[in-house]
């Protein structure tokens, strides 16, 4: 099983490549960049209960993102779907944030 430690991870790294990889880079890339690290430091101070629904769809959620983004790095014509579904994963991990605090 995914952990949502892992998925964030390997979407930020992805994401940073789509990001080096552009010049300009993209300003919607940078801007969920942002978001997820500040999420991935939460996440590190949060004590979240592995076996709730919501940890359960943000780490699917996040292992999506990550697959788009690779996916992304591949084909840039498919950055804007990639975006969309960091923006999603962004999301999961707010309310599973939130639940927490």
């Amino acid at each position: 099983m995914s952990s949502l430690g892992k998925e964030l991870q390997q979407t930020i790294r992805n994401l940073e490549t789509l990001r080096d990889s552009q010049t300009p880079p993209s300003d919607d890339a940078i801007e969920k960049l942002d978001v997820l690290y500040g999420q991935q430091i939460d996440l590190i101070d949060a004590a979240i209960n592995q076996n709730t629904e919501k940890y359960k769809a943000a780490t699917a959620s996040l292992k999506e993102a990550a697959k788009k983004t690779k996916e992304a790095i591949d084909d840039l014509a498919k950055l804007e779907q990639a975006i969309e579904k960091v923006a999603n994963a962004i999301g999961k991990v707010t309310e599973l944030l939130a639940e927490v605090a």
